[in-house]
């Protein structure tokens, strides 16, 4: 189960007893950012950096691989402090 980060923590945890209550299983898996990015300076503080984050996300935990980004985004990627810090999730 992927959750957007500004649901309440009390929803995730009331469905994933819901689930568990009727004898199923779910794994809470990254979480995600839609109607918010992140924080200023993070890996996904911009448009593209949430979309590529929400991306290597998902497909981490899925069992993928990330491609690497294409030159030109991978160009402007590297300005982003947290890419300069090692954080940023591609």
């Amino acid at each position: 189960m992927f959750v957007e980060s500004t649901i309440d923590p009390r929803t995730v945890r009331a469905v994933l007893d819901a689930v568990a209550s009727r004898g199923g299983t779910a794994v809470l898996g990254p979480e995600l950012y839609g109607d918010a990015m992140g924080d200023a300076g993070s890996s996904a503080g911009t448009y593209l950096g949430m979309l590529i984050s929400n991306v290597s996300a998902i497909t981490h935990a899925l069992g993928g691989e990330v491609l690497p980004l294409p030159a030109v985004v991978a160009e402007r990627a590297s300005t982003w402090p947290a890419a300069r810090s090692g954080e940023g999730a591609w």
